[in-house]
């Protein structure tokens, strides 16, 4: 269980890392002039796929951990990276 924990973890990292990236990429395109809507749709896509994919990550983790305060610092850690894709989205 602390191999899967691990692992679920390491994946959830690089996913988040991937996200920041395409925030990046994102924030670069909206500031490029003319705008490439095709771009942005697809980094759009791209990043709502990746919300969905470190939820699911998310909920695994959290059904894992057994420590109280290992589960809120994690779920406060999962909303920050949420809240940030979701007002990126919108």
């Amino acid at each position: 269980m602390v191999a899967e924990l691990a692992h679920k973890k390491s994946v959830r990292s690089g996913h988040r890392g991937t996200a920041t990236r395409k925030v990046t990429e994102l924030e670069t395109a909206l500031g490029a002039s003319p705008l490439d809507r095709h771009s942005l749709e697809q980094l759009r896509v791209a990043l709502a796929e990746n919300v969905a994919v470190l939820k699911d990550l998310d909920e695994g983790i959290l059904a894992l951990l057994e420590d109280k305060a290992e589960t809120e610092t994690d779920i406060e850690g999962a909303e920050v990276v949420r809240d940030t894709l979701r007002s990126t989205l919108f």
